[in-house]
């Protein structure tokens, strides 16, 4: 029996997984945050003032209807100041990667950005990221590590090109804020 998942047999790790978005770069980020769900170009570096909540509002967007919702991330580094972060939601991702520009708005600097796995806050729940790599450089990927340790429950509307994210694991920490 694993110890812990990198021990399981099956594992694969963050670097060896890859994951080709040509279609989605930082540009299109902006124009989902900006446009999409109505908010300013700086809406990530105001300050969060209000505790992760759910349900979240899902955009379906784009020729291959990628979902994009928005989480407040906080790094262990700076607790009290937490980042809105934009994510694509990619269930057959197994980890969660957070892009370069991400790490640099959580208080990272250039050369100190992780190059392995650290942990995060992501909306009140403990998640051990990736730096995102190679066709995803520029992307925030929330992955099945996300939606299986929260238990999450995914609605999806098609036709509204709309859906809403839960989190059914209790106890979400939201003391950082």
């Amino acid at each position: 029996m694993p110890l812990d998942a990198t021990d399981a047999p099956d594992y694969i790790p963050p670097n060896a997984f890859h994951v080709t978005i040509p279609d989605v770069d930082q540009a299109q980020l902006t124009a989902v945050v900006k446009y999409e769900f109505e908010l300013e170009d700086t809406w990530w570096d105001s300050p969060v003032t209000s505790k992760p909540f759910f349900p979240m509002e899902v955009l379906i967007r784009g020729r291959y209807n990628r979902l994009y919702v928005p989480l407040i991330v906080a790094s262990w580094r700076n607790m009290q100041a937490p980042k809105w972060v934009l994510f694509i939601i990619d269930t057959t991702s197994p980890h969660t990667y957070l892009s370069k520009a991400t790490f640099l708005k959580l208080g990272y600097e250039a050369d100190d950005a992780p190059r392995i796995d650290t942990e995060m806050m992501i909306h009140g729940y403990p998640i051990t990221v990736a730096p995102s790599h190679s066709g995803f450089a520029e992307i925030n990927i929330l992955g099945q590590d996300y939606l299986t340790f929260t238990k999450a429950e995914l609605e999806l509307y098609y036709e509204c090109s709309y859906g809403q994210l839960r989190a059914c694991r209790p106890n979400a920490n939201v003391s950082f804020l």
